[in-house]
């Protein structure tokens, strides 16, 4: 399903978002349990998105360069995932270029 005005896909198994459409914008209802990747979700706006779905109830595998900040952004997530009364699972993906 394809919501235009947020830009937000939803698929059986998978959430694709576009880089300037965050999750507090969206209609999340039933993301609990979908995958999400973000990309450059080290620091920043991109870190505030993962964990945001990581709220919501979501699977999130964050990328980037910096593994260390890699690590805290999940921990966050983590937090955030056991806040919202989830059991989220995380990957990590750090990219050095």
């Amino acid at each position: 399903m394809y919501f235009k005005s947020c830009r937000l896909c939803l698929s059986n198994d998978f959430v694709l978002l576009h880089p300037c459409t965050f999750p507090h914008r969206t209609k999340t209802s039933g993301l609990a349990g979908k995958c999400v990747i973000v990309t450059g979700s080290s620091s920043g706006k991109r870190e505030a998105t993962a964990i945001l779905f990581a709220r919501k109830g979501c699977n999130v595998t964050l990328c980037g360069q910096d593994s260390g900040r890699l690590q805290e952004a999940e921990e966050k997530c983590k937090q955030a995932g056991a806040a919202g009364g989830h059991t989220n699972r995380f990957i990590t993906v750090a990219v050095p270029l």
